[in-house]
């Protein structure tokens, strides 16, 4: 079993890696899990933002678990496909436009009107 220090040091590289590979273009990290922000903010409201874990999957795929919830990203060419879980049972589900700043990906459920940010987390 890897230790502490060997864990922290694939962190970083992971977080450095998804850094640069996003900061060259408009695209997904490469596949892998990394450490991450998610910040969330509805109408008129500061974004209240907290630690994630998101998995970079094959064919635009990605899951960003926020403890016992999930939002499953389905990343298509200009349209996010939104799935949100609790376990099993799905809580929410919407599409939306997204696009990525730098490293950060954003994306807008309009029928909410509640914006979500996806960003590296700082420092790791």
């Amino acid at each position: 079993m890897p230790t502490t220090a060997a864990r922290n040091r694939r962190r970083i590289f992971a977080a450095a890696a998804w850094l640069a590979s996003t900061a060259a273009g408009a695209a997904p990290p490469a596949l892998g899990r990394y450490p991450a922000q998610l910040c969330v903010a509805g109408p008129g409201a500061e974004p209240a933002c907290g630690p994630v874990e998101i998995e970079w999957r094959a064919s635009g795929r990605a899951r960003v678990r926020v403890s016992d919830i999930v939002y499953a990203l389905h990343l298509r060419t200009s349209q996010v496909a939104v799935v949100l879980k609790h376990g099993a049972m799905q809580i929410d589900a919407f599409t939306a436009t997204y696009e990525w700043d730098g490293p950060t990906l954003r994306f807008v459920d309009a029928d909410k009107n509640v914006r979500y940010e996806v960003r590296p987390a700082a420092g790791r």
